[in-house]
């Protein structure tokens, strides 16, 4: 069983079904952020773009692209967003439980965006020995490919450039379950997140900190009176809160920017007996622990026509509601 940050905040947080949860919502300074149509790969919890589908040669995350690459017409997919999705402050694992709030301003135990913009303890109870736990303002917005036929026939014509692209342009030496399409993101202006694992089953812990700016030096945690590693909660975008106090600046900081969660879909091959090509709910964070990785389910199948019926490709869609639930309760076994 992982032990580090971001494989227990994606284990956590996967119940959610808002999608692949990132440990690292913010993109590097020189990077993009992440888009719909972003083809890329999950590297310590952070989604590292290489190139997006949409456009040509120009404004590419590394300046190049697959050969023969032929951008997709956005005009001829479908998508919804941006539009406000979550509109929860805080966002918890099923083990956070008796959950409580208070600030110096005053407020009552009702989370809302307005109650968070101020200095707030937040104190729960862990009945597991892992937990997770989000923090957004002001709330989460999220933009989907709802064209999945058009996404798929894309992605099974383009895939093995793809690949190519990725290890033998730029070496990253990637299994091919690890090249990712972006389908939906979802995203916020400001966040905190913190994940744990300990020894007991019933944990008492805290969260202090301006969580309306969400400052890192302002946020910490704390768990059963032991103040946890710096690398097992994070804020961010780092900065923002002394962008926000320069009125010139106020468009760049209210840009929902930072992605908290995504969508996308991803290509395997079968090892089993040939059946029809599907398209399948995925289930897990990169590299993760193997009650995920072992995880199959033909009865959440969405189906797809298949360019043979032996074909051993099987191209994923994550996450399907029902396959999160049935994952999440089977990682609480």
């Amino acid at each position: 069983m992982s032990t580090v940050p971001w494989d227990i905040y994606a284990e956590q947080m996967l119940h959610l079904g808002y999608g692949h949860p990132l440990w690292v919502p913010d993109p590097a300074p020189t990077a993009p952020e992440v888009e719909i149509g972003d083809v890329g790969w999950i590297n310590d919890g952070e989604f590292l773009p290489l190139f997006n589908v949409f456009r040509g040669n120009e404004s590419q995350p590394k300046g190049a692209v697959p050969r023969d690459h032929v951008p997709l017409d956005i005009k001829g997919v479908d998508i919804l967003g941006p539009r406000d999705k979550i509109w929860q402050s805080v966002l918890c694992s099923r083990s956070i439980r008796k959950v409580d709030v208070s600030a110096s301003a005053g407020m009552s135990a009702v989370v809302s965006p307005q109650a968070l913009a101020c200095n707030v303890r937040f104190d729960f109870e862990c009945t597991d020995d892992a937990g997770a736990l989000l923090f957004l303002d002001p709330s989460g917005r999220a933009q989907d490919i709802l064209s999945r036929k058009r996404i798929i026939d894309y992605i099974r014509t383009n895939f093995d450039s793809w690949l190519e692209f990725a290890n033998d342009r730029l070496g990253l030496g990637l299994r091919e379950e690890q090249l990712l399409f972006v389908s939906g993101t979802t995203k916020t202006r400001s966040w905190g997140v913190a994940a744990f694992r300990g020894k007991s089953r019933a944990m008492r812990g805290k969260v202090v900190g301006n969580i309306g700016s969400l400052a890192a030096v302002d946020f910490s945690m704390t768990l059963s009176d032991t103040e946890l590693s710096v690398s097992h909660y994070r804020a961010g975008p780092a900065g923002r809160e002394d962008r926000r106090a320069d009125a010139t600046s106020n468009k760049a900081s209210d840009k929902y920017d930072q992605c908290i969660f995504i969508h996308y879909y991803k290509r395997k091959r079968r090892t089993l007996p040939m059946f029809p090509s599907v398209i399948k709910a995925a289930a897990g964070p990169h590299d993760p622990p193997r009650k995920f990785e072992d995880y199959d389910d033909d009865n959440c199948a969405i189906r797809s026509h298949a360019p043979s019926e032996d074909s051993d490709e099987i191209y994923e869609r994550f996450p399907e509601q029902a396959t999160v639930d049935k994952i999440s309760d089977r990682c609480r076994s």
